[in-house]
């Protein structure tokens, strides 16, 4: 990401990974592991999904005793593992925070994220869709780290990898997992499409999802 408050681009390698890959490498990162938090993740939208056909998706996290609001844009690139998109973050107030989690207007908020949404749509009302929780384990690999995820939505989940890298070291981190992954026999498998996307294809499947 770059260092602008509020607005930037990320850039992340992301894998799906089987049950048993994830188990390993969590198993062997021993004194490489850096923390673990969990994520607890809700999404909003308009009544007629605008954000999700327009390509952005707005999401609320609260991990370790602080409440984020996140905009995301399409990624530029995933077939090849590499996503590339815009990004708008922003710490909420926790006096705010618990309001917002029911649905809120974008005039209502003042900040990065808010704003954006303002400029896109003007005063829009968000609705909250749903949610799910996210298990994530910090491994420190070589001049990054990896985000080993497990993410549980009702009764099922599934397993990722991601690892934040800077525009200029993507090939090469890439090039350094992918030894990696070729070295342990794993299935190297970028990523196909969001962990919001996933969710609601399980959601359309028929799971049923409390919101978080």
């Amino acid at each position: 990401m770059t260092d602008t408050p509020g607005a930037s681009r990320e850039i992340e390698i992301k894998l799906e990974l089987t049950e048993e890959v994830y188990r390993r490498i969590l198993r062997e990162a021993g004194g490489r592991k850096r923390g673990a938090e969990t994520q607890e993740n809700a999404f909003f939208d308009t009544q007629d999904l605008r954000l999700k056909r327009d390509g952005w998706a707005l999401r609320l996290r609260r991990e370790a005793g602080r409440h984020l609001m996140t905009l995301k844009g399409l990624p530029r690139d995933k077939e090849s593992g590499v996503y590339d998109r815009e990004e708008h973050e922003a710490e909420v107030p926790a006096e705010k925070a618990a309001a917002l989690y029911g649905g809120f207007s974008a005039a209502e908020v003042d900040l990065p994220p808010a704003r954006k949404l303002r400029e896109l749509y003007g005063a829009i009302r968000l609705r909250r869709r749903f949610g799910f929780v996210n298990r994530r384990t910090y491994i420190a690999f070589g001049d990054w780290v990896l985000e080993l995820d497990k993410t549980e939505i009702a009764d099922r989940s599934f397993y990722e990898l991601e690892m934040e890298v800077a525009e200029a070291d993507s090939e090469r981190a890439a090039a350094e997992l992918r030894r990696w992954f070729g070295q342990n026999g794993w299935p190297y498998r970028p990523s196909a499409s969001s962990k919001l996307v996933k969710a609601e294809r399980i959601l359309a499947d028929g799971a049923s999802v409390p919101l978080a």
